[in-house]
């Protein structure tokens, strides 16, 4: 933790960077963002297992834009989210210094796109116990797993904290937000929910960076990083695309290919 309070109070103290975006404890001990603009104020920062909010969210906010050069403390799923951005023309990578830690916990700063690909290729890929939590609903039959997700969208009240908390979701008018025409039920109905929630992780696909932050932000604890996990999977399956290891102008879902293969159409 000291490493990180160190490096970023040198940033803002030499001009490096006008804000530093990192975790602070918050009133009830949990962490919570913190936007830094003073050296002095860097002693609140803190970084350990509790930091799980996608701090690349907060990277295509205009009022964050306006600040200037930007350090953001930098798990490797917001890491894959800079890149993303980065592709779709939302972040311009030059205003951006990304700080995380290698192996031996000492920050690292990653100035660019190259870098920060470099990097996540270095660190590699990690299962959890989301990939087991998959495998176990696949296992079940095409009834149970309906009933699984009815009984998860049933808890959903539409209060959308899973669009804010995630980086991707950056759309200044989200479909659901449109009456003319209304795509999907306003109400929090049975069908409403279905539309809404695999609206979005359609949406998601071949672009999720994996950091859960919609399930973490659910007040009503909806596992909904379990849909984006599995259409990740079948994303690298069927077209061999993950997030954060290069540098992609299309995605398997917005982009027509005639050498695509079809077998998955059953």
């Amino acid at each position: 933790m000291n490493k990180i309070i160190e490096v970023a109070g040198e940033m803002l103290t030499n001009g490096e960077v006008q804000l530093v975006v990192g975790y602070e404890k918050g009133s009830n001990g949990n962490e919570r963002p913190a936007f830094i603009d003073a050296p002095e104020a860097c002693n609140k920062l803190i970084f350990d297992g509790s930091c799980k909010i996608n701090l690349a969210v907060y990277l295509t906010k205009k009022h964050i834009k306006q600040k200037g050069k930007i350090a953001v403390i930098a798990q490797k799923a917001t890491l894959a989210s800079i890149v993303t951005l980065y592709t779709e023309n939302q972040i311009a990578i030059e205003n951006i210094v990304a700080l995380t830690f290698d192996a031996n916990s000492n920050v690292v700063k990653l100035r660019n796109i190259d870098e920060i690909i470099e990097f996540l290729k270095a660190a590699g890929k990690s299962s959890d116990e989301l990939d087991d939590k998959i495998e176990e609903i696949e296992k079940m039959s095409t009834e149970e797993r309906w009933n699984f997700w009815q009984e998860q969208f049933s808890k959903c009240f539409k209060c959308y904290a899973c669009r804010a908390a995630c980086p991707l979701c950056y759309c200044e008018r989200c479909t659901v937000d449109q009456n003319q025409p209304q795509w999907v039920q306003v109400p929090a109905t049975k069908t409403g929910n279905l539309e809404w929630h695999i609206m979005r992780a359609m949406h998601l696909a071949g672009r999720c960076s994996n950091c859960n932050a919609c399930s973490n932000a659910c007040p009503q604890g909806i596992p909904l990083n379990l849909l984006t996990r599995k259409l990740s999977q079948e994303i690298f399956k069927e077209f061999k695309y993950e997030p954060g290891t290069a540098v992609h102008q299309t995605y398997a879902l917005s982009d027509f290919n005639i050498k695509d293969k079809e077998n998955f159409i059953k």
